[in-house]
């Protein structure tokens, strides 16, 4: 008689827990839009654990016999939490994932606030460094190719100068040349004809 008590309490327990049980995970899963994907999976696992926890109670309590009245103790039991316990189980889930959401939340903020901001800001900082090196390094290339540019108009001025003074000085020593000789072809013209003409 006392095994028998035993093993009916056993099992409105095990109805009573798998209620508890199902409520939080599925509370708790149904609570998050990137969880929900999740409950297929996680009633699979539910119901092969209750499964298995029911007839192994079974097993040890009546040699493993599977019975009517073993799956409506179980539904009973499983009434029963839901008349009394399942609001608070329910609330209490509730309340535990608004904590741990709230905690989350906390842990985001803080590394977004200590990490995640700072890290923004000094990729913002490579970025202008970066701009105002490539301006710097644009303004000293367009100087520097204005001071050649310079440097080569001035030394081909120079050049072309000189080109011009050695020609010219060329074109003076010719004519000078020139009239030097035109001038002694005279000179001896006449002093030729001055002879002629005395004898």
């Amino acid at each position: 008689m006392q095994g028998q008590s035993l093993y009916v309490i056993w099992l409105l327990a095990a109805g009573a827990v798998m209620g508890a049980v199902f409520d939080m995970y599925n509370t708790t899963l149904g609570s998050s839009g990137w969880l929900r994907w999740l409950r297929p999976l996680a009633d699979l696992l539910f119901w092969a654990t209750a499964a298995l926890a029911v007839f192994r109670i079974a097993y040890v309590a009546d040699d493993g016999r599977v019975r009517l009245y073993l799956f409506v103790l179980v539904a009973l039991g499983w009434g029963l939490y839901a008349f009394t316990l399942r609001n608070w189980v329910v609330s209490s889930a509730q309340a535990l994932v608004r904590a741990v959401a709230a905690v989350l939340q906390a842990f985001w903020f803080l590394v977004h606030l200590f990490l995640v901001r700072p890290l923004w800001a000094l990729c913002q900082f490579a970025v202008w460094l970066a701009k105002s090196g490539y301006r710097l390094l644009c303004l000293l290339e367009n100087a520097t190719w204005g001071l050649l540019r310079t440097g080569l108009r001035i030394s081909g001025l120079r050049w072309l100068g000189r080109q011009l003074g050695k020609v010219v000085f060329t074109q003076k020593a010719v004519q000078t040349w020139e009239e030097i000789w035109g001038l002694a072809s005279n000179w001896l013209l006449t002093a030729w004809h001055r002879t002629r003409s005395s004898e």
